[in-house]
């Protein structure tokens, strides 16, 4: 017989294993009745719950349907589904239960609950139950519903417009739909749009989106087959926003397409186009932009570079202001300064007058000082005088200069008028002119 150790088998280790066998048998069962148990692990459903389930599944069918109404949105899965659908074209089970659930006090909550459960062969179904009620909540319901029915069915998101009350609900749900579908099939969803051009004029924006993205000379072909306005312009949009989209823009191709667009609709693509740099950095794209738009079409140019110039001035005053002096026409420089540091003027106007001050007094900053004298003058024409004075264009000076005076005017008119009288700014022309529209202003009565 070995003398070597033999295993401990007292009993305080056998029990551990005794414990084991039985808590295995029960993590197992439970985990068996959770994945079985109706309506999903995240329901939780109490005995009860699905004792009702149960009883509720003996029922004839009217007695199910009408408890279906009251019951937990849940219960669909285990239920609802149950029911067969009619085979004479009457109203199917999940109709029967929403105009039920809706008939009387809606529950739109209760109902999204249920309606998101469906399937997506039963969504048409489900809709037209919904557009069944007047309930506003159940309508806004439905929408929701088809534009998720768009993102797996567009064609049939498509049919189901047509079924609801208001142009705006049609417009949304037909404008994802014809979103979503060009996505998958660009071409299909041009030739729906195409057949309907002045009803879906919106979504000519989508294809057109996505077809550039894909195939871009295929689109732009197929725009120029449009002859509709509205639609030309929609889908010029959706081309432009293609383009600056891309992973490396190309900006001669975008100022070439906008410049072979019907003149009615070129001024748009432009300022679509602009916009398309206001939330990200334009530092260069934007300046090259404007270059290359000038030399095809300099006012436009121009027009659209100080829009998009005072709209990103909001935001970034100092660093517009720069970029709008790397364009190459002088006059376009000047111009464009006018509506950034108007912009710039209305938020911060000591931080504006800062900058200016601290540029060099040429005529490139011209339209910058008028459009400061413009913003002191509503609350001191008096500290408006000295910019109006040192504006380079003589035109221009006076221009600034009678904008101040007149607004001196309006409390003062006789130091406005001495002050005209006497300023060596203004040529003896301007001078006349100005005291002969500033006489209109009426003076205050002198005291005795």
């Amino acid at each position: 017989m070995s003398d070597s150790p033999q295993p401990d088998s007292s009993p305080r280790f056998r029990w551990i294993g005794y414990l084991l066998i039985p808590i295995t048998i029960l993590l197992v069962g439970y985990f068996i009745y959770i994945s079985a148990a109706p309506g999903s692990p995240l329901n939780q459903l109490t005995e009860s719950e699905a004792k009702l389930i149960e009883n509720m599944r003996s029922l004839d069918e009217p007695d199910k349907l009408d408890a279906l109404a009251n019951a937990p949105e849940y219960f669909y899965q285990s239920v609802l589904k149950d029911i067969p659908e009619p085979l004479d074209g009457s109203d199917s089970a999940l109709e029967r239960v929403l105009r039920e659930m809706s008939s009387a006090e809606p529950d739109a909550d209760r109902i999204a609950g249920l309606v998101r459960q469906i399937e997506i062969d039963k969504m048409e179904t489900a809709i037209k139950a919904l557009l069944l009620s007047d309930e506003d909540k159940l309508t806004e319901l439905a929408v929701w519903l088809a534009i998720e029915l768009a993102q797996s069915e567009p064609e049939a998101a498509l049919r189901l417009a047509d079924d609801f009350p208001t142009e705006k609900d049609w417009g949304h749900i037909t404008v994802n739909a014809v979103w979503k579908w060009a996505r998958k099939d660009p071409d299909t969803a041009y030739d729906w749009v195409a057949k309907r051009l002045n009803t879906v004029r919106r979504s000519a924006h989508y294809v057109f989106l996505e077809m550039t993205r894909d195939k871009p000379e295929e689109a732009y072909r197929k725009l120029r087959l449009i002859s509709n306005h509205h639609t030309q312009l929609q889908g010029g949009r959706g081309v432009i926003k293609a383009l600056a989209e891309a992973k490396q823009p190309d900006t001669r191709a975008m100022v070439d397409f906008i410049m072979d667009q019907p003149e009615s609709i070129r001024s748009n693509l432009v300022y679509n186009l602009f916009s398309n740099y206001l939330e990200s950095d334009p530092t260069e794209p934007v300046v090259e932009l404007a270059q290359a738009l000038a030399a095809r079409d300099a006012e436009l140019a121009q027009k659209a570079y100080g829009w998009w110039a005072g709209e990103y001035a909001e935001d970034h005053p100092k660093a517009s202001a720069e970029w709008s002096l790397q364009l190459a026409n002088p006059e376009d420089r000047s111009r464009t300064l006018e509506p950034v540091i108007r912009e710039w003027a209305r938020n911060d106007l000591k931080a504006a007058s800062t900058w200016l001050k601290e540029q060099p007094n040429e005529p490139v900053y011209d339209y910058g000082r008028y459009a400061l004298v413009r913003e002191l003058s509503k609350k001191s024409p008096q500290q408006a005088i000295p910019w109006a004075e040192s504006t380079v264009d003589a035109k221009l000076r006076y221009r600034a200069l009678y904008l101040a005076a007149s607004q001196w005017a309006k409390a003062s008119p006789e130091e406005a008028i001495a002050y005209v009288q006497a300023t060596s700014h203004l040529s003896e022309v301007q001078r006349k002119q100005a005291l002969e529209r500033l006489e209109r202003y009426p003076r205050k009565p002198k005291r005795d």
